[in-house]
Order: C-alpha cells, then sequence, then structure tokens
C-alpha cells in the first residue's frame, strides 16, 4: 500500500523533477539510512540555489494511528534531516502525507510546531486541493506547487543550516517568553 501511494506520488512529480529512489545516506552518528526519494527539479532556471534537491520520505497512513506513530515518524524526519545523502549532502526532507495531518486535534499551537520541525530540516509534501502536489515549509510557505511551479523556492536557497540556526520567524509573531510557553505546554 506505501508502495503504491508513493509510486504514484512519484508519477505525479516525475514531469517536473529528476526522481532517484532508495537513496543511501550516513546519519551524523555513523547511522547508515536509506531515504524513499530525493528529487532534483528538472528546469532549476527558477530556483534560487542551482543545486536544489529534496527528499521525500512516505509513510502508509495505516501506520500513523496513534500518537506515538506519528512521534516516531517525526523522529525518523528529523533523523534523515541529519542525515548526509550520497551525492546529495544533508537535504531539507519532506513528510508524505503531511506530518502533522492526525496530529492537528492534539497539537495546540500548530503553526509554532510546524515552523519548529521545519527549522530542524522536515517539511511536507500535500496534495491540495487547489494547488495539486505542494511543497511545504515553516507550515504555509508554498516551495513549490503543480499549479503554480517554484514559489518561495525563487527566494529560499533550501540549503541546510546547522549550529544556531536563529529563530527570525519567531521575532515578528512572538517573542521568547511566548514560544516557551508554547513548548511547556506541549510536551508532556
Amino acid at each position: 500500500m506505501e508502495k503504491d501511494f508513493s509510486e504514484k506520488v512519484l508519477q505525479d512529480l516525475s514531469p517536473y523533477f529528476n526522481i532517484e529512489t532508495q537513496v543511501r545516506g550516513t546519519h551524523f552518528s555513523s547511522t547508515k539510512l536509506i531515504v524513499d526519494a530525493v528529487l532534483t527539479p528538472k528546469d532549476k532556471s527558477k530556483w534560487k540555489d542551482e543545486n536544489v534537491c529534496f527528499g521525500i520520505e512516505f509513510k502508509c497512513e495505516s501506520k500513523l494511528e496513534s500518537v506515538k506513530d506519528n512521534i516516531l515518524w517525526i523522529n525518523q524526519c528529523i533523523d534523515y534531516a541529519d542525515t548526509n545523502w550520497n551525492k546529495y549532502g544533508y537535504i531539507h526532507i519532506f513528510s508524505c502525507p503531511g506530518i502533522f495531518d492526525k496530529l492537528k486535534r492534539s497539537l495546540k499551537d500548530l503553526p509554532l510546531w510546524n515552523r519548529l520541525i521545519s527549522n530542524m530540516g522536515v517539511g511536507t509534501l500535500e496534495n491540495h486541493p487547489r494547488y495539486g502536489w505542494t511543497f511545504y515549509l515553516q507550515d504555509s510557505h508554498r516551495i513549490w506547487s503543480q499549479k503554480d511551479g517554484v514559489i518561495s523556492g525563487k527566494h529560499w536557497s533550501l540549503k541546510r543550516k546547522f549550529g544556531r540556526r536563529g529563530f527570525s520567524f519567531f521575532e515578528k509573531d512572538l517573542n521568547r517568553q511566548d514560544v516557551l510557553k508554547c513548548v511547556k505546554r506541549n510536551i508532556y
């Protein structure tokens, strides 16, 4: 079922992206990992970064029944974002279906959590009713969509950053105390 789903999504994306499946990499802990797919745009002319690429990790929805299953998948995607993928280096990983789809009812401050996960190198790939397949980072920033092509990818390099990454996206909406309150409310 997961294989059928991933094949259908990748087939839909194949007119726009070169796709390599089952890409191997080494996590910073030296663990060997395999991501479902790495995509590079066929036309890179509209992207800010001419070497742009990103990974997709698929999960069958039947494997995401509990909060625990979803948390484990979030951890897997973060680990994948912290992995040096052969030929590609460290890249953003996009979860498909959206990583928070089944947690929306149990997570308060969902936009904040999406932004935190995005800052760790994880986004979502969702089939939006108006835009088609769409890559999202930081909650609602469309990087690319089937309907509109490159959107935020024109302005964002999508190069992974490590160390002090900054939280400029919080400064517009929240101060540090607000962020800490949100974190305390959602971690048990």
